[in-house]
């Protein structure tokens, strides 16, 4: 995969990440089973009885996002269960409002310094919790390189 595309993997498909980063929401699970490449527990037998195998080429799980103003695109998969929106404020741009969404959603700081009213910080690692159709505006701390966000909602 390059950077700034998608893929969706259905339940108990198989995946890895060999090297670089990624952003990854998933609906609600029972965790990990794990077959190797790893000290932690490991469960084969449970592994090789919940797994799909399916075959298909990865242009069939790849997905184009979608372009709400400047500054977001979203990321929303085949299921209703997620979506991810992707934010960021360029250089020299001093503020953006988050566009509202109408299920409570997480936001995750990835690169730059902002600041929400009352008066909280958001820096590389902030995360936050932004309720139902809340309008959230982000002032830009340092405007010198892009601010990255991650925003995590129900995809409806």
């Amino acid at each position: 995969m390059q950077p700034g595309e998608a893929i969706y993997l259905p339940p108990n498909e198989p995946h890895a990440y060999l090297s670089g980063d990624c952003v990854e929401c998933m609906a609600c699970s029972d965790n990990v089973v794990r077959a190797g490449l790893t000290p932690k527990l490991k469960d084969v037998p449970t592994l090789i009885e919940m797994l799909r195998y399916t075959c298909e080429p990865i242009s069939a799980k790849r997905f184009q996002p979608s372009r709400e103003d400047e500054c977001t695109e979203v990321f929303c998969p085949c299921v209703p269960d997620f979506a991810v929106a992707k934010i960021t404020i360029p250089p020299g741009r001093s503020s953006y409002n988050i566009i509202p969404r109408s299920t409570a959603s997480v936001l995750i700081i990835v690169n730059g310094k902002g600041e929400i009213s009352p008066s909280k910080i958001l820096y590389r690692g902030s995360v936050v919790f932004i309720p139902a159709n809340q309008k959230v505006g982000i002032k830009v701390l340092c405007g010198c390189h892009p601010m990255l966000m991650f925003q995590s909602f129900i995809n409806v």
